[in-house]
């Protein structure tokens, strides 16, 4: 996925992300490990770049891995040689784990020994000049799929965001980013601005990508007769309107009410 880090915040600005990137601010600013919530492609790894380059460990490695590879790693061996190394990569920077909760019970027990043992490995300390930073996201409810001792290891500061349908008041915002992507200067009637406001969005942030990318795929060139060098033709600017959005499905007339969920589906 293309990083989106920095339009991600800038790109906020329903009430529901006031307190997400305020709490992102602050944490960047510190060394504690993170834990980001939320379903998917509502946007927990873009925070997560963002968090790393708005602070001081920006300089270091930024370095992800995947619940299943670091699995591998920690159950490859007693003295978890492989996970050591994924540490050290990440040294002076921050280490992002996708899907932490997806991570085998086993493994969890390794990786809650693996930090246990910071005060012998610098690598392991997040305060320390050589330590690796943690950020962890999952789609799943953390306190339910983690062990204890994990959770409370790595949710140091917990970040929920909310999905797309909660903050329909960052779309315009992120559609001109995705617009802006293109390489044309793409156009958008208000009308289809208003369907994508009132759409369900069960794929969040990375489904409102892809719906712009097929809308100008799909979209009238605004001009009747063709040209030689469409590209850099000003008039042939796409223009997107409710028709190029076919495939973008309206809430239904009551929706129910998720602010209160804590499990995010697959």
């Amino acid at each position: 996925m293309r990083d989106a880090s920095p339009g991600f915040v800038d790109s906020a600005r329903a009430p529901a992300m006031r307190p997400v990137i305020d709490l992102a601010q602050r944490a960047a600013r510190s060394s504690a490990h993170v834990l980001i919530t939320g379903e998917s492609g509502a946007g927990k790894r873009s925070l997560a770049r963002w968090i790393h380059a708005a602070g001081p460990r920006a300089a270091g490695p930024l370095i992800a891995i995947s619940s299943a590879a670091l699995g591998d790693a920690l159950l490859a061996g007693q003295s978890a040689a492989q996970a050591h190394a994924v540490f050290r990569d990440a040294a002076g920077g921050t280490l992002v784990i996708d899907e932490l909760a997806e991570l085998p019970y086993e493994a969890q027990a390794a990786l809650v020994q693996l930090l246990d043992q910071r005060l012998d490995a610098p690598a392991l300390r997040p305060d320390g000049p050589d330590g690796a930073r943690v950020i962890a996201t999952t789609r799943h409810a953390a306190r339910d799929m983690l062990r204890a001792d994990l959770y409370y290891a790595i949710a140091v500061i917990a970040i929920a965001v909310p999905p797309l349908r909660e903050r329909a008041a960052d779309i315009p915002a992120l559609v001109a980013r995705f617009l802006a992507r293109q390489g044309r200067t793409a156009r958008i009637t208000d009308a289809a601005l208003a369907h994508l406001a009132a759409a369900r969005w069960p794929g969040n942030v990375r489904e409102l990508e892809a719906a712009i990318e097929r809308a100008i795929a799909l979209s009238d060139d605004g001009r009747d007769d063709p040209v030689d060098d469409p590209v850099n033709d000003p008039v042939n600017d796409p223009v997107i309107d409710v028709a190029q959005l076919a495939g973008v499905a309206p809430a239904p007339a009551t929706s129910p009410d998720h602010r209160g969920r804590r499990s995010f589906p697959r």
